[in-house]
């Protein structure tokens, strides 16, 4: 378990074909987004609560991806996702409340 908050930009950022688990973590009210990813960066990320960012919840640019696993996005700025189309296939969503 873990908190990540009040960040100046995004909370979790992943990028260079980079990895991580977090589970059961708290990230919330971050300047940006709650969890970035791209360029090959694919966190794992199960029972997490993602909310009050001022961006997206999650926001996965061109080459990311991540797994996301029960995870609650809700009450984030601009909504739970912002996806770019080439990374779709990239990201896995199982029981996220959005």
């Amino acid at each position: 378990n873990c908190e990540i908050l009040e960040s100046r930009y995004a909370g979790i950022d992943v990028s260079e074909k980079g990895l991580g688990a977090f589970a059961g973590c708290e990230i919330r009210e971050n300047g940006e987004s709650g969890v970035e990813t791209s360029s090959g960066g694919n966190p794992t990320l199960e029972g997490c609560r993602i909310n009050g960012n001022v961006q997206y919840g999650v926001h996965v640019f061109s080459g990311g991806g991540g797994s996301f696993i029960d995870c609650d996005l809700t009450g984030n700025g601009e909504g739970a996702w912002d996806v770019n189309p080439d990374a779709e296939d990239n990201l896995h969503r199982t029981g996220c409340v959005e």
